[in-house]
This record gives structure tokens, C-alpha cells and sequence, in this order.
């Protein structure tokens, strides 16, 4: 197992670029973000300059293990062409700083969905994303998001019915980003969620709860649930993905400081 930082949520408003020398100097060799380039509500971090971002990371010898792809409602089949059009451009992109790992949802994360729309249609383009992702050598992490705290339009929230979609979609390219805070959020018992689902896992998220904040402390004993997945042999990356209640370094320290007998 192996703890990477989310630098959007980390650095809000901030810097990208000097955020990295922050992150490896708490320790941390690994980076994530959102998307690759300006977010579409506007927040996130600043200078997304990616020739500038992939040339400070080679300097300081980290990589980065996910991004944030196109936001679509996939469960509209008028959405489609574009989503597919804008997820193929993503995948360029994410070359470019060598990012394995794209995550998208279902829809809603901000907006409403459609209506009329369903989730065999989400199902549908997925299968044709995948796809692509596949011949790319990119895989595509689905990611459930709240609805009861952060994101009230969600339309796949729970883990069970994420899971189904995983096993709908049948791609090996296609995986899911178990967000480990929105799913206590929503289910809980996470701990043994993970661990009978962990082959169709390809990214975990955390965060306290409540108020996705850092770790600890909170409801879940993050040591307990982190030592767990590593003794099951889950090699994949834990992004920390919270908003720091102290300056940044400090929170980054701790953090490590909370993980480095159990995480790389």
C-alpha cells in the first residue's frame, strides 16, 4: 500500500506547482489531482501548467497515481459523444505527467442529473470508455460520491450499487475509487467492504468523519482500517483527500507520521 496527496483539496486556491516541494518534503512521493487543468467550478489549486508540473516532478522524484477526468452525466445518452470525445483528450493529458488513472462518476457531483436518464445508460458508456482506457494502458476508476453531505445530486452513492455497475461494465480497464470518507458517509462497515471487494478496486480515498478533515481524529479509526487492506495485500494507492484544520505541512506531517508504519 502506498499514500499519495491530494494537492486540489490540500493547496486549495494555492499554488500547484510549489505545493509538490511541500508534499515530498512531509514525506509523501506520490500526488494526485483533480482535473487537468482549470476546474470547471473554478476550485482546486492554480497553475495547472502541465509540461510545468510533469518537469517539477521528475526534479523531485515523485509521480503522480490519479486524476480527475471529464465531468458528464453519464446516465444521459446525449452526453455520450461528448464525454467521449473530452475522456480520450484526458487520457493525452494525463500521458503527459504519466497518471495511470483517471477517475470519473456517474453524475450529479454537481448538477442534476437527467431524469430520463438511467444507469444502464451510465453502464453503456462506460463499457465504450473502457475501451479506450484499455488500449491506452489507462485504467478508469468510477468513483461513488455523497449525497447526504457534499454532493446532494449524486446518482451512485453506495458502494453495493457501484460495485454492480463494476461488474456490469466487465472491464478490465474499469475499476472503482473506493472513497473510504463518502461511504462511511453513506454505509459504513468500510473495513470489510474493502476487503471483499478488492479486486475491483483500483484507488481509495480518505478522509476524517465528520467534516473531511484530516484522518484523526474522528468516528473511524483510520490505523485500524489502513492496517487491515495492507494485510490483505492491497498494493494500490490511499489518496488523502481532506481539508487540513492547521497549516498544510503541519496536517502533511501528521499524516505521515499516522501511516508510515503502514503505508509507502
Amino acid at each position: 500500500m502506498k499514500m499519495s496527496v491530494c494537492v486540489d483539496i490540500l493547496f486549495f486556491q494555492q499554488d500547484f506547482i510549489s505545493a509538490l516541494e511541500v508534499i515530498k518534503s512531509a514525506g509523501f512521493n506520490h500526488y494526485e489531482m483533480w482535473t487537468l487543468g482549470d476546474h470547471p467550478h473554478g476550485i482546486g489549486a492554480k497553475n495547472k501548467d502541465l509540461p510545468a508540473i510533469a518537469a517539477e516532478a521528475k526534479r523531485l522524484d515523485m509521480s503522480c497515481v490519479a486524476c480527475v477526468g471529464p465531468f458528464s452525466d453519464l446516465t444521459d445518452a446525449a452526453d455520450h459523444s461528448e464525454f467521449l470525445k473530452d475522456f480520450k483528450a484526458d487520457v493525452a493529458k494525463a500521458k503527459m505527467i504519466k497518471c495511470p488513472t483517471i477517475i470519473v462518476n456517474m453524475g450529479g457531483g454537481g448538477p442534476p442529473t437527467n431524469p430520463e436518464g438511467s444507469m444502464e445508460n451510465g453502464i453503456s458508456v462506460l463499457r465504450e470508455a473502457g475501451k479506450i482506457a484499455e488500449s491506452e494502458g489507462i485504467t478508469l476508476a468510477l468513483e461513488p460520491l455523497n449525497n447526504r453531505v457534499d454532493h446532494p445530486n449524486s446518482i451512485l452513492a453506495h458502494a453495493d450499487q457501484a460495485f454492480a455497475v463494476i461488474d456490469a461494465v466487465d472491464s478490465p480497464a474499469v475499476k472503482l475509487l473506493y472513497d473510504i470518507y463518502h461511504q462511511q458517509v453513506m454505509d459504513g462497515n468500510v473495513t470489510e467492504t474493502i476487503l471483499a471487494n478488492l479486486d475491483k478496486i483500483a484507488h481509495l480515498h480518505a478522509a476524517g468523519v465528520p467534516g473531511r478533515q484530516e484522518l484523526a481524529p474522528g468516528e473511524l479509526d483510520y490505523r485500524f482500517v489502513l492496517q487491515k487492506v495492507a494485510e490483505a495485500n492491497y498494493d494500490q494507492f490511499v489518496g488523502l483527500e481532506y481539508k487540513p484544520s492547521k497549516p498544510v505541512a503541519d496536517s502533511l506531517r501528521e499524516m505521515r507520521a499516522l501511516t508510515a508504519d503502514i503505508a509507502g
